[in-house]
């Protein structure tokens, strides 16, 4: 590969050396004819068996890459046996592609390039915009060039709404679709089809890991324990953090991390930065308090029982439990058993509401088991942690690298 001339026109920045024609553009009405799609919900699909399988936006979204095979488990059937009265004018082609038209962000517009590879009957379902090309392209080229920075930038300017975000098929024809020599588009599907397997591969090896780790702590945790000892009695002090009011804006952007559930989620066992920051005065003027680092903090509300371990001091909001251990040598060990907990127990506790929670006095009696060999099983666990979180770091950089070139081998 080679980098172009940014001067030259109709060229993407990142370029297969052996090709440097100028590309083309057409706008969406040359390119596409917009097909029919349907409103099923959730509720009238299914994943065991039917004659038609049905393309939901949510998936589009979240599960689908930029070309899903609809032979493929996670495609959904539809309910209706009569369902060949009502779509077999709508099927869907190899080679379609299907936008999701609604989101509750700026991931509206993502979409997906239909692979058919067997007998199949696929159609386009709720808050979806199904797309036939009115040309030929390579296979998958079109997938990868609509889901690419590139392409998503011309969207934005036409994304309606406040609390939901959409993109209606009379906006959407405001763009533009640019493409190469039809080589050309087979090498750049070709090579990003590529990495993507490597990503692939990469979510098996992580999704191994972490069955490992999960197998061998429900064997431990499930034998009969030598003694039990509530947290309350393994912890110096454990309490809920709390807000500062969010209208008051001295009280934020100080130099005090303040953790999310966000955080968590996306950082995992250890927390070394947060996103979001208070000052002392927002501090001094709420219920949150400085969590020393290596403490435990377990979540409460909504993404309940979310535990980890923080690297440096910080505050919480009152929906975390922070807990300051009597032995620091029990950190590990206790973690584990939260996460154990979570997957096992933790539904038992759940108080029903407009969302599921547990209050401060539940985590506190939490009973921890204790067993022989405790170092040993710790020190296991660790070993494959280790592991796991090498190959998260190689997938993390797969996926760093895809976003580069979504953003560079494209116009």
């Amino acid at each position: 590969m080679s980098k172009s001339n940014e001067t030259t026109p109709n060229v993407p920045t990142l370029r297969f050396k052996e090709y440097v024609n100028p590309w083309d553009q057409k706008s969406f009405n040359e390119t596409f004819d917009i097909l029919t799609n349907n409103t099923l919900s959730r509720a009238e699909l299914n994943y065991e068996d039917g004659e038609y399988k049905n393309i939901h936006y949510g998936d589009v979204l979240i599960k689908f890459p930029a070309h899903i095979d609809t032979s493929s488990a996670d495609v959904p059937y539809i309910n209706d046996e009569n369902a060949s009265k009502k779509f077999d004018s709508a099927l869907l082609h190899n080679g379609d592609i299907v936008f999701a038209d609604t989101a509750e962000d700026y991931t509206v517009g993502k979409a997906t390039e239909i692979e058919i590879t067997a007998e199949c009957k696929v159609v386009s379902g709720l808050h979806t915009i199904p797309c036939r090309p009115k040309m030929r392209f390579s296979p998958r080229y079109l997938g990868y060039f609509v889901n690419s920075p590139k392409y998503h930038n011309q969207l934005i300017p036409y994304i309606q709404g406040v609390k939901v975000s959409s993109i209606s098929k009379t906006l959407i024809k405001n763009t533009t679709i640019s493409y190469p020599s039809i080589k050309e588009q087979a090498k750049i599907a070709s090579f990003l089809s590529c990495l993507d397997e490597k990503i692939e591969v990469q979510n098996k090896i992580i999704s191994k890991y972490e069955t490992l780790i999960k197998g061998l702590s429900c064997d431990y945790f499930s034998k009969q324990p030598n003694h039990i000892a509530k947290l309350k009695d393994l912890i110096i002090k454990g309490k809920a953090g709390g807000t500062p009011s969010s209208t008051i804006a001295e009280y934020y952007n100080g130099n005090i991390p303040f953790l999310s559930i966000s955080d968590m989620t996306r950082q995992g066992k250890y927390v070394e930065f947060t996103e979001k920051h208070i000052s002392e005065n927002g501090l001094a003027n709420s219920s949150a308090w400085i969590v020393p680092s290596n403490s435990l903090i377990l979540s409460m509300y909504a993404s309940v029982g979310l535990v980890c371990i923080n690297k440096v001091p910080l505050a919480t909001s009152q929906a975390m439990f922070s807990m300051v251990l009597k032995d620091c040598n029990m950190l590990d060990y206790i973690y584990y058993y939260l996460n154990f907990f979570r997957e096992t127990q933790i539904h038992r506790l759940l108080e029903t509401g407009t969302q599921s929670n547990i209050n401060a006095d539940t985590v506190r009696d939490i009973e921890i088991p204790f067993y022989s060999n405790i170092f040993v099983f710790v020190k296991t666990l660790q070993a494959i942690e280790n592991r796991l979180n090498n190959e998260k770091d190689m997938l993390s950089r797969l996926m760093d690298l895809k976003t580069y070139l979504l953003s560079s081998l494209f116009i």
